[in-house]
């Protein structure tokens, strides 16, 4: 599915995985189009800032 423009497109992510030594947080994506169709999915793996609380 693709989107084009003038689609309402809504992101979520949800924490799959947390590695607090190495300050390494993974994430599943997905994108979903105003119909609830999948525009696209993915997983994100993120390093946190240091200095956050």
């Amino acid at each position: 599915m693709t989107s084009t423009i003038g689609d309402t497109v809504t992101a979520t992510a949800e924490v799959t995985a947390l590695d607090p030594g190495k300050r390494i947080v993974t994430l599943q994506t997905d994108c979903v189009n105003q119909d609830g169709a999948v525009v696209v999915q993915g997983e994100a793996r993120v390093l946190l800032d240091p200095l956050a609380p």
